[in-house]
């Protein structure tokens, strides 16, 4: 027998066309802004027990870096004007929405198999942490908040720096 929540999960699938055409922009895209493989890890790991007894067991420390990082990528699109998605895995989007909907409740979170074959996407940024992405460069994180407040010499010289090094830079412009 399958949970209710699978069921959800799987009508949704079936519901990509109307989902993405619901948060479509006016410019025929879908904004997204995507879970890292970071944070995929730390939900995967997170969520414990079967079925419907699901739950997640993330500690606090970590759900507030993630709350955080949610928040800062969602106000750079907003600055950006978009209205993006919040992408992420289909086991996670249950309980990353559950998170999201306490301080961001008019923010859709849609999962990977939400998202129809024909419509045309848009990433607006990624859910990876100022952090991370100043390690990659080797600069100070900073340097990268900095970088992303506006169109600057530091935003120049980190997307230079990191071209040079080959880091994919898809999520964060």
């Amino acid at each position: 027998t399958r949970s209710a929540s699978q069921i959800v999960e799987q009508v949704r699938v079936r519901l990509a066309r109307q989902l993405c055409a619901q948060y479509t922009s006016p410019s025929g895209y879908l904004p997204l802004i995507s879970l890292s493989p970071k944070w995929e890890q730390a939900f995967a790991e997170s969520i414990v027990g079967q079925g419907d007894d699901r739950s997640l067991a993330m500690q606090p420390s970590k759900l507030t870096e993630f709350v955080t990082e949610v928040r800062e990528r969602f106000e750079q699109a907003a600055r950006m004007n978009e209205a993006p998605v919040l992408l992420t895995s289909t086991a996670a989007r249950p309980f990353v929405r559950q998170i999201v909907d306490r301080f961001r409740p008019q923010t859709a979170v849609m999962s990977q198999g939400e998202i129809h074959p024909r419509v045309r996407l848009k990433t607006v940024g990624s859910a990876e942490g100022q952090k991370a992405f100043a390690a990659a460069l080797g600069v100070h994180e900073n340097s990268v908040a900095n970088a992303e407040r506006s169109n600057s010499a530091t935003q120049d010289y980190l997307l230079r720096s990191a071209e040079v090094r080959r880091i994919n830079l898809h999520w964060l412009l």
